[in-house]
């Protein structure tokens, strides 16, 4: 996904269709308002630069990072917020694959400098 940006639009695109998923069954076994939230939450989502946003924010601040976890969990305490949790959760877990800003700025500086060899062996020291 660091090499190419169409990697992480169908990453972005692959992670709500699957959350769009989730909500229709939520939908579909209760009808509530934490589900309709949710589903504006997605639809809104799918503008790649908001999903773009959001996972970069959430990869990047850790404090963050660990609100939202803690939101899901409280939404995943209270029985009508079931669908809220998934957002979150998912989103949350999503984050953590996505490329961070450091990689994506290694990747941009030195993609005519080097080989592409160095670069994804450089990439890989970044991840670890």
């Amino acid at each position: 996904m660091t090499l190419f940006r169409n990697a992480r639009k169908l990453y972005s695109l692959c992670v709500l269709i699957v959350l769009f998923f989730i909500n229709w069954c939520c939908c579909m076994t209760e009808q509530n308002y934490a589900v309709g939230l949710s589903v504006m939450m997605i639809v809104l989502c799918f503008s790649y630069r908001v999903s773009d946003y959001v996972l970069s924010r959430l990869k990047a601040n850790k404090v963050l990072f660990f609100a939202t976890m803690v939101l899901s969990m409280i939404c995943f305490a209270i029985p009508y917020l079931n669908s809220l949790f998934h957002v979150f959760y998912t989103i949350g877990i999503a984050s953590v694959f996505y490329p961070s800003a450091r990689l994506l700025k290694i990747r941009k500086e030195e993609w005519m400098a080097m080989d592409k060899q160095m670069i994804q062996e450089r990439i890989l020291k970044e991840y670890n």
